[in-house]
């Protein structure tokens, strides 16, 4: 940590003590401002002078001055105990965990938004502010700037304009939060960070009704990480993330170093090798592939780490390829068309065009400066190399990896040259970087494929709330027609669906394990079969696979709570379908949901009969009956058009015909919104200048 941030820190203190008693509903409201304070604190030391003493308090004190301090006041908390129990999330710790919108409720910050579907909750739309508490609460504030012997930053006039508007949101945020907590049975409030406003209101209103909280780290651990250990329990990558907490003073049992769920798929998915990244991208074979996933930095900075990397790679032109990942949150790149013609070598690759994963794994060397990129990269077994050409701002850390000696770095364009040169001409050289590396991440993390299946029983064991644990089963006979790209797309369908935690494929063919066998994500199961089978649930094959799967789940202790059958026959069910029908039976009382449809070649007036697409079913159901189907079995309604079964190769042919016609149309649809919305956000940012 640099010497402007701990005396910008110890400002923050100094604010945090001395407005320790203006609260609102017993919240200590300016702690709610803190990083917006730290960040002004910061900019008003770069533009002074250096004080005399290097350091002003020590290290391992700073959790006790900024953190320890906060006094949480009890309140008596009578939830709605008819209601079922609901875990408050924030919309970030949600990516990967693939919550259950059954007994969750996410918080979105963003005042423009007030009317949101469930489990979307907006705290600050949502609440009201009270003027005459605002009031009392500013005059408080005055009362206290007019003392002697207070820091002179804080009799500012910007001091009080700043802190009227903060007051303003943190008291409508209060506000929102207790109608949250008095309408709904809260046992359990999980963030990503209580660095911002809404995530330490969250927090410290949910400890004042002794609610259970935790902190899931979501990117890499910075200086401001410090303010998010007033919780109860931090979920940490690795033991390197905790030891950058530890050293300030935070105590090492709230730690638990279970991963992180949005780098499962790194280990479970199937993801492009080098063959076929340089086949999509219609490259020679034999180059050797660099990728550098950009950061939405400025322009300015894109630019000067851009030129040093094609500087840096100019003598090996006819060898490499360097591929340049757009970010989603950058409006321009660094590798601009002039800088293209001038260096042929280097292609742009659009965010949506190609997954990053799917370029990290089929690179040879990866560049980054201090995204998560760098670990995912490391991950993949592939050289990283780190570019910390500019001083740590505020905002952005550069030297996180070049830290650490265990992580080939370079600090300007004449060090990365000495880097690309020995990694060209050197096998023994690349392979001394990833043997180092690994060591790195041996201590940055401790994660494997299934930290999903870990952090969610860790909540469990928190919270008291069941996170229910989701398996499909896809069966496939041998005496029924079924090509690849069918089973393929049923597989997609529940991986992407994010309610499946398991995927497996109950076949009597041999050329399926082959095919599957490269993705740890999907289980194949070998079903002892020589019977006529088909593919509905009323088939003798599909009941076949559930007999004998019967007997491994009971082997497997019943690790499953509820399963899904997935008939693969089905082109147009679609991830929706499959996520909405399992969503059902959770927010459900139903031992059984069961999708139906209008039967084909029937009028509309018909009545609705199972189609088989989905039948997703509590697994207790098939451990006492043998069967999917239980007592209380309630429909899921699909359109007819989506529940079309395939059964021969004709009916394929005419289902993909209609398929691509469907995607051609929905393309132009889209396109058509995309215009529509332009000319929506042009013509309010012209009103916005007349006025």
């Amino acid at each position: 940590m640099k010497y402007l941030q701990y005396r910008a820190f110890e400002l923050t203190a100094s604010f945090f003590y001395l407005f320790r008693n203006v609260r609102y509903k017993h919240v200590p409201v300016v702690r709610a401002m803190g990083y917006s304070f730290h960040r002004n604190a910061v900019r008003l030391y770069r533009r002074s002078k250096p004080g005399g003493r290097k350091w002003l308090f020590k290290k391992r004190t700073l959790y006790s001055r900024l953190v320890g301090n906060d006094h949480v006041t009890p309140v008596a908390y009578r939830p709605a105990s008819r209601n079922p129990g609901k875990i408050v999330y924030s919309i970030l710790v949600t990516k990967g965990l693939d919550v259950d919108r059954g007994n969750s409720i996410t918080c979105i910050e963003n005042r423009s938004r007030r009317r949101l579907k469930k489990p979307l909750y907006n705290p600050e739309a949502s609440g009201r502010l009270h003027a005459g508490q605002y009031r009392s609460l500013l005059r408080q504030i005055r009362s206290i700037v007019r003392q002697r012997g207070i820091h002179p930053y804080f009799k500012r006039k910007s001091f009080m304009r700043w802190i009227r508007i903060q007051l303003r949101s943190v008291m409508r945020k209060i506000d929102g939060i207790d109608r949250l907590f008095g309408k709904n049975n809260v046992k359990g409030v999980i963030q990503f960070s209580s660095v911002n406003p809404m995530g330490y209101l969250l927090v410290h209103m949910g400890k004042q009704r002794r609610i259970p909280t935790m902190n899931i780290q979501f990117g890499l651990n910075d200086t401001y990480q410090i303010l998010s250990t007033n919780i109860d329990h931090y979920v940490a990558w690795g033991e390197q993330h905790k030891k950058r907490l530890t050293q300030f003073g935070v105590p090492g049992s709230k730690f638990h170093l279970l991963g992180n769920a949005r780098f499962d798929p790194i280990f479970t998915n199937k993801w492009m090798n080098k063959a076929e990244l340089l086949k999509k991208l219609k490259i020679r074979p034999g180059k050797t592939v660099f990728v550098y996933p950009e950061q939405p930095l400025p322009q300015r900075h894109n630019r000067i780490v851009m030129r040093a990397i094609l500087r840096s790679l100019l003598p090996y032109r006819k060898k490499v390829v360097l591929l340049v990942k757009n970010h989603p949150r950058q409006r321009g790149s660094g590798l601009t068309r002039s800088l293209v013609r001038k260096y042929p070598f280097a292609r742009l690759i659009r965010h949506r065009s190609i997954q990053l994963n799917d370029l990290l794994n089929g690179s040879d060397a990866v560049f980054v400066q201090f995204s998560t990129t760098g670990l995912e990269a490391m991950l993949f077994r592939k050289p990283v190399i780190s570019l910390a050409f500019f001083p740590d701002t505020n905002k952005h850390e550069y030297s996180y990896y070049a830290s650490s000696r265990r992580v080939t770095s370079a600090k300007g364009y004449k060090q990365l040259k000495s880097i690309i040169k020995p990694f060209m001409r050197s096998g023994s050289y690349r392979r001394l970087m990833l043997a180092k590396q690994n060591m790195y991440v041996a201590s940055a993390y401790n994660g494997g494929g299934d930290a999903k299946r870990k952090i969610k029983q860790f909540i469990q064991s928190v919270t008291g709330i069941k996170m229910g644990k989701v398996t499909a089963v896809i069966p496939v006979s041998a005496n029924r027609y079924c090509p690849i790209s069918l089973i393929e797309q049923t597989v997609k369908a529940a991986r992407d669906s994010k309610t499946v935690d398991r995927i497996i494929i109950a076949t009597d063919r041999s050329d399926l394990s082959n095919r599957f066998s490269r993705s740890s994500g999907v289980s194949m199961f070998q079903v002892n079969s020589s019977e006529q089978s088909f593919f509905s649930m009323d088939g003798d094959f599909a009941e076949l696979c559930l007999r004998q799967l019967k007997q491994e789940f009971v082997r497997n202790g019943g690790e499953s709570d509820m399963i899904a059958l997935l008939a693969p026959a089905f082109p147009f069910r679609t991830s929706r379908h499959i996520g909405r029908a399992i969503q059902l039976l959770i927010s459900s009382r139903a031992d059984t949901v069961r999708s139906v449809s209008t039967p084909p070649n029937a009028p509309q007036e018909s009545a609705l009969a199972p189609n088989g697409a989905v039948v997703a079913s509590k697994a207790s159901v098939l451990l006492e009956t043998g069967s999917l189907i239980g007592a209380n079995v309630i429909p899921y309604e699909m359109q007819a058009a989506d529940a079309l079964e395939v059964n021969n190769e004709e009916e394929f042919v005419q289902a993909d015909s209609l398929r691509a016609e469907l995607s051609r149309n929905n393309r132009i649809i889209r396109k058509r919104k995309r215009v529509r919305l332009r000319k929506k956000r042009r013509k309010k940012r012209k009103a916005s200048k007349k006025a």
